[in-house]
């Protein structure tokens, strides 16, 4: 394309008049738009202004029907398509503001102001929830009513966001948001990978955190996705490598938020809802957290169903937002989150600090309940994949489908049991695109060697286990190759080899 053209299709696109079908894509456009806009060499040869941008940004999202947008930090990784105006989705109008945040617009705190922000996934984002009935809403109102000061909360969330999402999205502006309070919410799936965004504004089936890893997508349901399985995972238990480095990685950047925020001069509270696994919130989340930065919203008020938007959605309807508010609002007045303002007592709130919060805190001292639900996956030293059941699938973290097909990162569970060798049978795919290519087999994080993914079909590999790993209880088995292959109709599976069974002996 000549350089007149460029500039024509940059006006056009400016003017936001008319779009040619190859841009129906909301992804495919902006990128080209990118691209136009550089001449080769990399000088500049026509710039849209931020005017302009918006204006083409705007009619590309009115055209499309999905709602998300990539986001540049791979750590975040998705956010809402910016400034969409009441699209549907789960049955309620969305609305967004430029940064794709389901929030009014905002920029630097204006003086005299006290900022509150709520940071977390779905439930701060209210999903298939109505955007005047979440919890933020309740609390600026009561916040602003009972201190007679001007009060702002935000509401910075999006759907299945996981805890390293959260913190880095927040932190990385922290000088711009200027919070006086960071409220953040972690529900028990913030240990999965967070999926990015494929065209049309829809989810994808990759981690852009990892995108190496194509499609090997670590989640509490991989199973449920990967092969229709309907089973979590032991990824919540701190059983194996696996579980425990997302704990670490979820609990550093815990602590890094809390200390950026004070360091700017706010304070931090995290409401931990660690659904069933409260016991293991201050043995492995909140180790960084001190005593007034952790409360808990208790499995008995996220199971009741009463508080819940519909028959099927476990996100608050506006009694458990009030509520949930309520507990906010007795916490910041209890343990003097907002010193500048001044609070007055309100007992229907502090009911609510033994009702939800000493509630959990009950839950978090009782490992009964954990110990029972984990015996209940018998996890065993053997997967074989030619007889999986529901109990042994839960043992897959993710990687791997119902058939045994691997993708470039796979990992698993095995009870090691005294066990000092890994056994790993199964079938190399045959494919010519794969000679030279290799998967190295790990032992939580010790590398015990290699499986070529050229050679005969079938292969049998043992590698031994130090004693060190193996007398820990329970090992994560993972597989991460150095390349892979297509399978599937859509060609859209990223496979490298097929496991028939992976034991410890």
């Amino acid at each position: 394309m000549t350089s007149p053209e460029l500039e024509s299709a940059l006006r056009r696109l400016a003017r936001a008049k008319r779009l040619a079908a190859v841009f129906a894509g909301t992804t495919l456009a902006l990128v080209l738009l990118t691209v136009a806009s550089l001449e080769p060499g990399g000088d500049s040869a026509v710039r849209l202004d931020d005017e302009g941008r918006r204006e083409a940004i705007a009619e590309l999202v009115s055209r499309g029907s999905g709602v998300w947008d990539s986001h540049v930090d791979p750590d975040v990784g998705r956010v809402l398509q910016p400034d969409l105006d009441g699209r549907d989705l789960l049955g309620e109008p969305v609305s967004s503001n430029r940064f794709g945040m389901r929030e009014r617009d905002f920029g630097p705190k204006p003086a005299g102001t006290t900022r509150v922000v709520l940071l977390g996934d779905s439930f701060v984002f209210g999903h298939g929830t109505a955007a005047e009935v979440r919890f933020g809403v309740f609390l600026e109102r009561w916040i602003s009513e009972r201190s007679g000061a001007e009060v702002e909360v935000l509401h910075i969330g999006i759907s299945s966001w996981n805890i390293l999402a959260e913190c880095a999205y927040l932190r990385r502006q922290l000088s711009l948001v200027e919070p006086d309070l960071v409220v953040q919410l972690v529900f028990n799936n913030d240990l999965d990978d967070v999926r990015g965004v494929r065209g049309f504004g829809e989810r994808a089936s990759f981690a852009p955190a990892h995108r190496r890893r194509a499609d090997g997508v670590i989640a509490r349901d991989a199973l449920q996705r990967a092969a229709g399985i309907e089973v979590a995972n032991l990824l919540l238990y701190g059983l194996d490598w696996e579980s425990r480095e997302r704990y670490r990685l979820a609990a550093e950047a815990l602590g890094g938020l809390a200390d950026a925020v004070e360091e700017g001069g706010g304070r931090y509270l995290c409401l931990a809802m660690w659904l069933y696994f409260q016991p293991l919130v201050e043995e492995r989340l909140a180790t960084e957290l001190s005593d007034d930065e952790l409360a808990y919203v208790s499995d008995a008020f996220l199971s009741d169903r009463t508080l819940w938007s519909g028959p099927q959605n476990n996100h608050w309807n506006a009694e458990g937002s009030e509520r949930i508010a309520k507990l906010v609002y007795a916490l910041v007045r209890e343990r003097g989150l907002l010193p500048g303002l001044e609070l007055p007592a309100w007992s229907e709130a502090e009911a609510e600090i033994d009702a939800i919060d000493g509630a959990g805190r009950r839950e978090a001292a009782d490992r009964g309940p954990l110990g029972r639900r984990l015996a209940l996956h018998g996890v065993g030293k053997r997967l074989d994949f030619t007889q999986l059941d529901g109990r042994s699938a839960s043992w897959i973290n993710g990687g791997l489908d119902g058939e045994g097909y691997a993708a470039p990162y796979a990992s698993l569970v095995l009870a090691s049991d005294g066990g000092r060798e890994l056994v790993v049978r199964g079938e190399r795919l045959g494919r010519p695109e794969l000679v030279n290519a290799r998967t190295r087999v790990f032992a939580d994080e010790v590398a015990l060697g290699v499986i070529e993914l050229e050679g005969e079909r079938t292969f049998e590999e043992r590698f031994p286990i130090p004693p060190a790993i193996a007398d820990r209880g329970h090992v994560s088995v993972r597989f991460e190759a150095t390349d892979y292959v297509y399978r599937g109709e859509l060609l859209d599976r990223c496979v490298t080899l097929r496991l028939a069974e992976v034991a410890i002996e």
